[in-house]
């Protein structure tokens, strides 16, 4: 369970740390979008790494990473 992404409790509940760092840093998370790691390792933290972008753009960024081509 989580996908590999490291994970915490907050406030009771077990939340990637992932969107508690992105949260902190740039705010609210609309529900339509994801957070991606624009490095492509899940167990990233770093804030500069972290951005908003659909699930469609994730899918492609993935696909993209997974051919070995730059975004």
């Amino acid at each position: 369970r989580g996908g590999g992404y490291p994970r915490m409790s907050l406030g009771g509940q077990t939340v990637a740390v992932h969107k508690v760092v992105f949260t902190h840093f740039h705010g609210f998370i609309p529900g339509k979008k994801q957070v991606d790691h624009t490095c492509r390792n899940r167990l990233c933290l770093n804030p500069g790494h972290l951005e908003l972008v659909t699930h469609l753009e994730n899918q492609k960024r993935r696909a993209r990473a997974n051919r070995g081509e730059s975004s």
